[in-house]
């Protein structure tokens, strides 16, 4: 369950989820403001699902066949649906729209992207060692040129900064507005 990145960061979400509902009842209750940590692990949740659809949406729906069946596979079919579109698109809109508080540290960025480091380092290491093929094709370091393995780590790590850079730029823009 774990090999995929896209469970793994569903995974997050819902314990980001968990964790603001009982401290948005608490600040309900009480007037007390929420906790950078659970403001941070909501962050960090809502970019590795917002890189998931991306991932979805431009590189494996059209990598499945072509056309909109890639598409109707990846987003719309089985566990596909939660997975890949309601989840991501739920947390994102929460995220933007409907949480308070801003992001206030410039290390929100960073650290937004650790949990995303961390998958990359280690199923990098296990496709290094044949521990484990892909899971996506992008992660087959032995079917691809080696420059194309630091090629995609590079887009996709680099993706998943920017998408932080401008979740936290249009998130602080909203609270203060």
């Amino acid at each position: 369950m774990l090999t995929f990145y896209t469970e793994d960061s569903n995974i997050l979400s819902l314990l980001a989820a968990l964790l603001m509902s009982v401290f948005l009842i608490r600040q309900l209750r009480t007037g007390r403001p929420l906790p950078a940590c659970a403001v941070q692990l909501k962050f960090m949740s809502t970019c590795g699902l917002t890189l998931t659809f991306l991932v979805v949406v431009t590189i494996l729906a059209p990598a499945m066949g072509g056309g909109l069946s890639g598409y109707r596979l990846m987003l719309l079919e089985g566990s596909m649906l939660f997975n890949h579109l309601l989840s991501p698109l739920l947390t994102l809109l929460t995220f933007l729209l409907l949480d308070p508080g801003s992001l206030p540290s410039v290390w929100s960025v960073p650290l937004a992207i650790i949990p995303t480091l961390i998958y990359a380092a280690i199923t990098l290491t296990l496709n290094i060692t044949r521990q484990l093929d892909g899971p996506y094709p992008f992660l087959r370091v032995y079917q691809q040129a080696w420059w194309m393995s630091a090629l995609w780590c590079l887009l996709i790590l680099g993706g998943a900064a920017v998408i932080a850079v401008f979740l936290r730029i249009f998130r602080n823009h909203r609270v203060r507005s």
